[in-house]
């Protein structure tokens, strides 16, 4: 259980971590300007992830590998995101891939080594490379498959 100080801490310690390692400065989708592209923050002890990433709408790559994040339904709603690392974590949910309004343009994303379960339906319109590789899945029971999702 996190300690109300600890999230406190926490939160930020992330916002000030985002600042700092955000990178790849490029054209945005519509061409009208200029956005960082990619976050880094992998190996950062991070326990949640939080609003302030909304502060870069136009991230397309996302390395959130080995901290202790059990969610990533904040990221949810970042439309151009691409590439999505959560690797290494503590996340045991993942039934925010059955809203086919989460995450519009992600292809890849890597899962392996949470604790999940339990493989619900992925209905992520682009998905192409899903990795749940080290995680304990024993019920695929309701994972129906996905049309563009090309490795799993």
């Amino acid at each position: 259980m996190i300690t109300k100080r600890r999230e406190e801490i926490n939160r930020k310690n992330f916002a000030s971590l985002l600042n700092e390692n955000v990178s790849e400065l490029c054209k945005i989708y519509d061409g009208s300007g200029y956005a960082f592209v990619k976050l880094s923050l992998a190996n950062k002890g991070l326990l949640g992830i939080y609003e302030g990433v909304w502060k870069y709408p136009h991230l397309r790559e996302i390395e959130l590998n080995n901290n202790f994040l059990s969610s990533f339904q904040t990221l949810a709603k970042l439309q151009y995101l691409v590439t999505l690392n959560l690797a290494k974590n503590q996340i045991d949910d993942v039934n925010l891939l059955a809203n086919d309004d989460s995450f519009p343009r992600l292809e890849v994303l890597n899962l392996s080594g949470n604790r999940i379960k339990k493989l619900s339906s992925v209905y992520i319109k682009r998905i192409k490379r899903l990795n749940l590789n080290h995680n304990h899945i024993d019920d695929v029971s309701d994972f129906d498959g996905n049309k563009t999702l090309e490795v799993l």
